[in-house]
């Protein structure tokens, strides 16, 4: 092929003789990881070269450092909740810790209800009402597990992880509840007023 053909028909492979081709697909391997036209034309360089590494013709880093401060990391940055949504955080937290000391993993949902929460009273409050509606009672699940327990013991750990205990659904309603009594209050709700 010419330098400035790009590709090769399909056709062409089929006209070469078997030397050829066995000679193609014994350099393939090789070619394409030492003759990518990628791999030959870019250069790659990490953030931290360009920004410690310093160009001969100006003395300066080829890239300025750019510094982030973050701020309201600290707890006294933190925005104090009002007090209706303190009740009904603190009612969360718990829950979350209930259901962690049960079940590994429950970290995951801790930072979704607290966000959904944090994010508006009628997002918390769905979140909340979905779980009660759709997760089952452990009481539940375990009756149906009853006899050998090496038989079912897998079974039960994997009907476990969408399931409440008593005291976590009366937490979780408790946090509904709190959540209902003060629904007006919802700073990301729109208030209408009839004219």
């Amino acid at each position: 092929m010419p330098d400035e053909q790009v590709s090769a028909n399909g056709g062409d492979w089929d006209r070469l003789r078997p030397a050829d081709r066995a000679r193609i697909r014994q350099m393939l391997p090789r070619f394409t990881s030492q003759h990518n036209p990628f791999i030959r034309h870019i250069v790659r360089r990490s953030r931290k070269y360009l920004e410690e590494s310093k160009d001969p013709a100006t003395g300066e880093p080829y890239l300025k450092p750019i510094g982030v401060e973050l701020l309201g990391e600290r707890g006294e940055d933190a925005i104090k909740l009002p007090l209706y949504l303190r009740e009904a955080y603190a009612l969360a937290e718990e829950f979350c810790r209930t259901l962690g000391a049960r079940m590994k993993g429950s970290g995951f949902l801790k930072t979704l209800l607290l966000r959904r929460v944090g994010s508006s009273i009628s997002a918390g409050r769905a979140t909340a009402e979905k779980m009660l509606g759709s997760w089952q009672d452990v009481d539940a699940v375990t009756a149906g597990t009853e006899g050998d327990e090496d038989e079912h013991e897998g079974a039960e750990v994997a009907g476990m992880s969408r399931t409440l205990t008593p005291d976590e659904r009366s937490l979780l309603e408790r946090f509904v509840k709190a959540l209902e009594a003060n629904q007006e209050r919802d700073p990301s709700m729109p208030s209408y007023s009839i004219a």
